[in-house]
């Protein structure tokens, strides 16, 4: 749309912020979007700590021409708020595909049904993308997008990867990396990941565990499972 992007993400990735556009602008935080946007979008999350961002005090640094667009969550704008922003040309105008009978009864609200994952397009992406990750997963151990697993990828390069679940306690890596020793079998390539509770571990091998050497991990405290790709 020939525009100057201007982008806010805390938690960007050292892999997304290299997929980023040269011409995007990264902001120092939301009161720059804010300040300096004629058109902000909202692409995030609701949790507790975004429930109702958009308040009185965030559209009272926007300009009053300024358009929002709110196509992520319903709850991350305090409906009462935006409208009397709006009423009162502190806010030129505020598109949302979340319309409720509050929100369509302001003369400068475009509301649209909230459709978008629904299209043939998001359906086919959604089943291409579930299937590529499970086959991710099922083949190589990788996790992408796990509800209660951290995202955890690493290239297999061929051997052995030994795929481990388990909980996130302490001296769980040690205890199964003296295993792996006692063995003799060499560390190649390791990665672990914790969310919460639970973690995720993956060692390469050059040569394929016994089954002995797998049984004695699964054997150790806190491990939930144990798998074996070759």
């Amino acid at each position: 749309l020939d525009m100057n992007v201007v982008g806010y993400d805390p938690f960007m990735s050292v892999g997304a912020a290299l997929r980023l556009d040269p011409s995007v602008t990264i902001a120092n935080g939301l009161d720059d979007i804010y300040k300096n946007c004629d058109f902000i979008s909202l692409h995030l999350p609701q949790t507790s700590d975004t429930k109702g961002m958009v308040d009185s005090k965030a559209l009272s640094l926007m300009k009053s021409d300024a358009v929002l667009l709110n196509f992520a969550r319903g709850g991350l704008i305090v409906d009462a708020d935006v409208i009397d922003a709006l009423e009162n040309d502190r806010l030129g105008c505020y598109v949302t595909d979340f319309p409720n009978d509050t929100i369509i009864a302001c003369d400068k609200v475009i509301a649209t049904p909230h459709l978008g994952a629904s299209t043939p397009e998001a359906e086919e992406n959604c089943a291409r993308m579930a299937a590529e990750q499970l086959d991710a997963f099922v083949r190589y151990g990788n996790i992408k997008n796990s509800v209660n697993y951290p995202a955890a990828e690493m290239p297999f390069e061929g051997g052995a990867r030994l795929v481990i679940m388990n909980r996130n306690i302490k001296n769980m890596v040690g205890q199964i990396t003296a295993v792996l020793g006692n063995a003799g079998l060499n560390i190649e390539h390791m990665l672990n990941r914790s969310r919460g509770e639970l973690a995720y571990t993956m060692i390469d091998t050059r040569d394929v565990p016994e089954q002995s050497t797998v049984d004695a991990i699964r054997a150790i405290d806190g491990v939930i499972r144990v798998r074996v790709i070759s």
